[in-house]
């Protein structure tokens, strides 16, 4: 689905992405051969991705940089490229099976939009396939999904060795990925969510690994709470998060497990803890200070943060500049100075802990027969499976980093379109 933002800028929701290994159907193949198209491989895959579509009623978003290169051979054996799809593109045009719309290049990563394909009316009125083929082309995309990717500089991908460790991780992507398309998500006006997870490092495998690309991860929660009014099967659900990850995990790999940390270590070095202003310039500087590799970048980013508060905001900041913030937040917090702004980033290597936390979960839901919609430290599930979710993530973190401290867990949910929300220790 196509939306647009404050700026009427385009941006993609229940899409998936153009696949380059998509497995092709015998009777689509048969089909696509008495078209008439020269290059019936390239117009086998963009048909094929199409219909995967068909379902949930996505768009595809694919690639027209002719001059990008493929970075896994093993996903683009038939040696696709950019140049092959866009005459696929043009033919499907043509004859009304799509609709394109150009991509947006910019230096600004917010304002780039990438190029979707819409299958059209005619698309499906030609192919006239039963819901349970479609469901099956579907579930081929995603099993074809790449659900692992290693990024270097700049966030260009970049080649790896699947070994046995790798392939494990990918196996739990896709079965949460398969999991998921069987149950029918959508937002607040009805809409289909895509939520196809893709498991993204950087540098190496310990660092990041997060579970990224699903639609649910675009929905900002804000002041409404947005991600709470998502329906699974029709059910309205709760989102439960572990309070305060980064610190606590950082406290138990530096051996602090006993140093008694406060239930929002955000708000308890503030002298208003209610000041929901300086709670959010506070955390954004710590994870600021765990992610950077130097404490300049951390304090360009934290001054960034303080300068783009809105005048009504400034009324109610009184923590001064990034460097007076970060000499605050060392003074408080005195036992993890030493993980903050490190050259080789700490807060990544946080992000690998709490993604493989994360896999944990997810692991033991799926072993019990739920789906959840994870979101970085949170995890969305049906309202009904609350209960089994706070004791799995309880138990998840305990069994990890080994500890029988009570874990903090803070919840959401909506009854009649009234925000409930829950502090615990679990």
């Amino acid at each position: 689905m196509i939306e647009y933002d404050k700026d009427g800028l385009p941006f993609v929701r229940n899409s998936k992405l153009l696949i380059y290994n998509m497995k092709v159907p015998r009777e689509v193949s048969n089909k696509t051969r008495q078209m008439g198209f020269k290059d019936t491989e390239a117009l086998n895959c963009v048909v094929a991705n199409l219909l995967a579509c068909v379902k949930r009623g996505s768009v595809l978003v694919y690639g027209r940089d002719k001059a990008a290169k493929v970075t896994n051979k093993k996903s683009n054996r038939k040696e696709m490229n950019a140049r092959r799809i866009i005459k696929v593109v043009d033919f499907l045009q043509e004859i009304g099976w799509c609709i394109s719309y150009t991509g947006i290049k910019h230096e600004i990563e917010s304002r780039r939009h990438p190029s979707i394909l819409l299958h059209t009316d005619r698309f499906i009125d030609y192919w006239g396939l039963d819901c349970r083929v479609l469901a099956e082309i579907e579930m081929a995309h995603i099993d074809r999904t790449e659900v692992i990717e290693l990024r270097g500089e700049n966030k260009v991908s970049k080649p790896f060795k699947m070994n046995e460790e790798i392939k494990a991780m990918e196996g739990v992507v896709k079965r949460l990925n398969s999991a998921i398309a069987n149950c029918d998500v959508r937002d607040k006006a009805g809409i289909p969510l895509n939520n196809v997870y893709c498991r993204i490092f950087n540098d190496d495998f310990k660092h990041g690994g997060r579970y990224y690309r699903a639609d649910v991860l675009s929905i900002k929660n804000g002041e409404s709470k947005s991600r709470l009014d998502i329906t699974i099967d029709g059910e309205m659900v709760v989102e439960v998060d572990y309070r305060n990850l980064h610190f606590r995990i950082a406290a138990h790999l530096d051996g602090h497990c006993d140093v008694e940390l406060p239930h929002d270590v955000y708000s308890s070095l503030l002298e208003d803890s209610d000041n929901q202003v300086e709670r959010k310039i506070v955390k954004l500087a710590i994870n600021a200070m765990f992610n950077a590799r130097s404490e300049e970048a951390a304090r360009s980013a934290i001054q960034r943060a303080i300068n783009s508060l809105k005048s009504e905001q400034w009324k109610q900041y009184t923590l001064g500049s990034a460097p007076a913030v970060i000499r605050l937040i060392k003074e408080v917090y005195y036992e993890f100075r030493h993980l903050f702004c490190q050259p080789d980033s700490f807060g990544l290597r946080l992000q690998n802990h709490d993604s493989e936390l994360a896999t944990d979960v997810i692991t033991e839901l799926l072993d019990n027969g739920v789906v959840c919609l994870p979101v970085h430290d949170s995890f969305v599930v049906k309202l009904s499976h609350r209960k089994l979710l706070e004791d799995t993530m309880s138990n998840c973190f305990k069994r990890r980093f080994n500890t029988d401290h009570p874990v903090p867990l803070g919840l959401g949910y909506k009854v009649g379109g009234e925000l409930i929300e829950e502090v615990m220790y679990v």
